[in-house]
């Protein structure tokens, strides 16, 4: 259905429904394909207990065993970092 003849029917300004139509479908307004901000979490096949974690941090250097019983000790730890 053309333009003019939508506005006709729903009584809409057609100038408006141009303007409208024009602004919401500028690049500005698309939905980006990634989220800033946030990271994609995988589990890793490991040997280690279910309830351990392991941090990697950059340069290769991996803290391993994480646990309820030691997480104020990582965070002593990444205080000195």
């Amino acid at each position: 259905m053309p333009g003019a003849a939508f506005c006709k029917r729903h009584v809409l300004s057609y100038h408006q429904f141009v303007y409208w139509r024009q602004k919401l479908t500028q690049d500005e307004y698309a939905q980006p394909d990634v989220v800033a901000g946030f990271a994609k979490a995988t589990p890793l096949q490991s040997s280690h207990s279910p309830a351990e974690l392991t941090l990697s941090l950059p340069g290769g250097v991996s803290i391993i065993g994480l646990h309820a019983g030691n997480i104020n000790l990582l965070s002593s730890i990444l205080r000195q970092l």
